[in-house]
């Protein structure tokens, strides 16, 4: 029976991957010649792929087709990244957690991503939960791929705005250092963290975990958070294609391009802007002024003096914006 149950699932994965491959209809006979099978067995794992949600058109005398669209799994990912070692999760708590537990490291990218992730961290240790219908992922990046660790973030909050745009046509702006907003509300977070190699005492790889609200409806999340976040769908009003949204993120912040600060700065919603920050515990008020070279937050003190932030926690009242 193990064997039999076995046997199906290979078929099914077979036959998932070979439509995933086909630009076009491929009919029953051709699939049961290919995987030295019945007609019934393929018609059997079809209906299993649709029951897991595929959408599998059939069509008399013209065979199978499979709407890749918003097709988040194993084999998009690994038919669309064959560099990258791949992790793929229907859940998890964490796809940074995730990450960081490898035993051995490759030396090459590995991308975790999970469909459903209900332990995420934020800075300064925040937990959240992220349901069905947005992009959870994380990518290790060994230090021989960066240009420049200390930027990361930045190129990555870049990254998510530009793609968004790019797939929805909507304006994204981005609060300092690392969330992405859309009119005004919260739609994706970002934490990056760096691996030591403690032998060494080097910088080893750096995870950049990304959290993005797509698909998914601000009903979805607790009620006390509908005034302060927002999704591409409720946006749009249209279902984004989370596999093209991802590889648009991945290739911009993989990419050469050094020059995204100016396009960071024009994004940072707060400059201008009456804040406050945490340093070392303590709440200081100040005017945002400026963000420097390093991705670094210059402000004004009350006391008129200038001083660089370079990580803390920053507020201010959004419904002002």
């Amino acid at each position: 029976m193990r064997a039999k149950r076995y046997y199906r699932d290979m078929l099914k994965d077979d036959i998932l991957q070979c439509l995933y491959s086909e630009q076009s209809f491929i009919s029953g006979e051709a699939l049961a010649e290919r995987f030295s099978c019945s007609r019934m067995n393929i018609n059997k794992a079809v209906s299993a792929l649709r029951d897991e949600g595929y959408k599998i058109e059939g069509i008399k005398n013209k065979g199978y087709i499979l709407d890749k669209a918003d097709m988040l799994n194993e084999i998009a990912l690994k038919s669309m990244f064959p560099d990258f070692d791949i992790i793929f999760l229907t859940q998890t708590d964490s796809t940074n957690k995730v990450l960081k537990s490898l035993e051995k490291k490759s030396e090459r990218i590995t991308l975790c991503l999970s469909l459903v992730q209900n332990g995420g961290r934020g800075r300064l240790g925040r937990s959240f939960s992220s349901p069905s219908g947005g992009l959870y992922f994380s990518i290790l990046i060994p230090s021989s791929f960066i240009s420049d660790p200390a930027l990361i973030t930045a190129k990555a909050a870049v990254a998510v705005s530009t793609a968004i745009e790019k797939n929805t046509g909507l304006d994204c702006q981005i609060k300092w250092v690392n969330d992405v907003y859309i009119k005004g509300k919260k739609c994706s977070g970002i934490l990056s963290e760096g691996i030591l190699n403690m032998e060494l005492q080097r910088l080893e790889s750096v995870i950049v975990g990304i959290g993005i609200n797509v698909n998914s409806s601000r009903s979805s999340y607790p009620e006390e958070l509908w005034d302060i976040i927002t999704t591409v769908y409720d946006e749009s009003g249209k279902k984004t294609d989370r596999i093209v949204l991802l590889k648009d993120i991945i290739t911009f912040l993989l990419s050469s391009q050094n020059d995204f600060i100016s396009e960071y700065r024009k994004r940072c919603f707060i400059l201008g802007k009456k804040i406050k920050y945490v340093r070392n515990g303590k709440v200081f008020s100040a005017l945002a002024k400026d963000v420097d070279e390093m991705a670094h937050l210059v402000v004004i003190a009350e006391d008129g003096k200038e001083e660089v932030l370079s990580s803390g926690e920053v507020s201010l009242n959004l419904k002002s914006i």
